[in-house]
C-alpha cells in the first residue's frame, strides 16, 4: 500500500451532495411539529415540494389526490402502532419509497423496517432522531427516482448492455489506510442516466439475479487488474444472493476471469442476514472449498442474528457488517454505541473482522475506531465512484506517495 492517507477523499466529505436527481415531491409524517419543520425546512431548502401531516389518516386522504416520490414516516411510537400503520399503507397500495425516522433504538427500529419491507413496502435505512439536516438531504438525493419514470428491469439491462459496476472504497481504521473496495452493480440508460441496484433488482427472478452476479464477479475480476497495474492489489467485496452461492460454478468463473498474479488476495462474497441465516448449514459445507479459492464469506447489515449465531462454535464468515442503522449516531446514541461495540466483541471472538457501513460523521467514526471496529466504509470516506474515477483516485494517490 502508498504510504498515502485515504480518509477524506474525493467524493466524500459530510458536506457533498451526489449529483442525482432531486424527488418532485416528498410527504413528512410526524406528530412532532418540530420535526415536520426541520425536515420540511431542509427540503424546501433543496428545492424539494414537501407536505407535512402530523398523523397517518391525513395523509392517506391526500395520498389518494397525489403521490409523494418519498414518505418520511416516524415510527418513534413504538412497533404496535407502527404495525398497523404499516397494514394501512399496504391496504392504501402505497408504492412509493419510504424513509422511516425513529428516536428508538437501532435494534428495534431495525425489526421495524424489515417488517415493513416483508409486508412488500419499499422501506429505506431509517434516519435517527434527533434528526441531521445532512441525513435528510442524503435521503432525497439517494433516491435517484425521477417523476413517472418508466420501470427498468434487471433483464432489460443485460439485454442491451447497460450493465455498469461502481466502487466504493473502504478505509482500515488503525492505519486510515485503503484496506479494500466493494462492487456496487448500476445501470447506464441511455435516456434516464445511472440507475440503483435496488431499483433494478427489485422483483428480479433467480434467472435474472445469476445472469447478473456472474456479469458482476466477471466484471469485477477483470477490473482488480487494472487496479493491480498501478500496484494496488486490494481485495474486492460483492453482495451477492444466496442462490448464486449454491447455484453458480464459481469455480468456473474463477478459471475464466480470475487474475493470476501471485498477490491477488482473492474475492469476498457478502450474504444478507436475512439471506443467509436459513442458509447456515449449506455455508458451513462451502466454506472449505471456497476458502481454497481464495473466496471469503461476510455477512452484509448483521445485527438483529447476533443471539442466534452465538450459538455456533465456529462462523464461516472472515467479515461482519455492521448494518448502517446501528452504526448511525453511534457517538451519540448509547442504544447503537452498545449494538456496534456487541458486534464488534461477536466478530473478533470469532476471529472474523468488521467493517462499519454508512459512516457519515467525524464523530461515529471516532467511536468505531475507539471500539476497535477494523474498517469503515460511507460518505464521510468515499462515496461510490465509476471504475473511471476511482482508477484515477488511484493513480492520483500513487504519484503523489511516490512525490513524497
Amino acid at each position: 500500500m502508498p504510504p498515502s492517507n485515504f480518509i477524506a477523499v474525493p467524493g466524500g466529505g459530510e458536506g457533498n451532495m451526489p449529483s442525482s436527481t432531486k424527488p418532485s415531491m416528498c410527504f413528512v409524517v410526524d406528530p412532532e411539529p418540530g420535526t415536520r419543520q426541520v425536515v420540511h425546512s431542509v427540503l424546501k431548502g433543496m428545492k424539494v415540494e414537501a407536505e407535512s401531516f402530523d398523523a397517518l389518516p391525513a395523509m392517506l386522504e391526500r395520498y389518494a389526490v397525489r403521490r409523494p416520490n418519498l414518505l418520511f414516516f416516524d415510527v418513534t411510537a413504538g412497533i404496535g402502532k407502527v404495525s398497523r400503520d404499516m397494514e394501512l399503507l399496504v391496504a392504501a397500495k402505497v408504492d412509493c419509497p419510504i424513509c422511516i425516522m425513529s428516536g428508538l433504538n437501532g435494534l428495534l427500529t431495525e425489526e421495524i423496517r424489515r417488517n415493513g419491507v416483508r409486508r412488500g413496502l419499499k422501506v429505506l435505512p431509517a434516519l435517527a432522531k434527533p434528526l441531521r439536516q445532512q441525513a435528510i438531504k442524503n435521503a432525497a438525493f439517494e433516491l435517484q427516482q425521477r417523476p413517472n419514470r418508466p420501470r427498468i428491469r434487471a433483464g432489460e439491462v443485460i439485454e442491451h448492455g447497460w450493465f455498469d459496476l461502481w466502487y466504493q472504497p473502504r478505509i482500515n481504521l488503525r492505519s486510515n489506510m485503503l484496506a479494500g473496495v466493494e462492487a456496487l452493480f448500476r445501470a447506464r440508460h441511455p435516456e434516464l442516466g445511472t440507475i440503483s441496484a435496488d431499483e433494478l433488482l427489485e422483483g428480479a427472478d433467480d434467472s435474472d439475479l445469476l445472469n447478473l452476479t456472474t456479469r458482476v464477479l466477471g466484471r469485477a475480476m477483470t477490473d482488480w487488474k487494472s487496479f493491480h497495474k498501478i500496484g494496488l492489489p486490494i481485495e474486492i467485496s460483492i453482495n451477492v444472493p444466496v442462490c448464486a452461492l449454491k447455484r453458480l460454478s464459481l469455480f468456473s468463473l474463477l478459471w475464466e476471469y480470475g487474475p493470476s498474479a501471485s498477490d491477488w488476495p482473492g474475492i469476498t462474497l457478502e450474504l444478507r442476514e436475512d439471506d443467509i441465516i436459513p442458509n447456515m448449514p449449506f455455508a458451513f459445507k462451502a466454506i472449505t472449498e471456497l476458502r481454497k479459492q481464495k473466496i471469503k464469506l461476510a455477512i452484509d447489515s448483521f445485527g438483529l442474528s447476533y443471539e442466534e449465531l452465538s450459538r455456533h462454535q465456529e462462523l464461516p464468515f472472515s467479515e461482519v457488517k455492521i448494518d448502517r442503522s446501528f452504526v448511525c449516531n453511534c457517538d451519540l446514541d448509547l442504544h447503537n454505541a452498545g449494538l456496534c461495540e456487541i458486534v464488534v466483541d461477536f466478530a473478533h471472538r470469532y476471529g472474523a473482522k468488521v467493517v462499519a457501513e454508512g459512516v457519515e460523521t467525524t464523530g461515529e467514526l471516532k467511536a468505531l475506531r475507539d471500539m476497535g471496529c477494523d474498517y469503515a466504509q460511507g460518505y464521510l470516506l468515499a462515496r461510490p465512484m465509476s471504475k473511471a474515477d476511482f482508477v484515477s483516485l488511484l493513480q492520483q494517490r500513487t504519484q503523489k506517495a511516490k512525490a513524497t
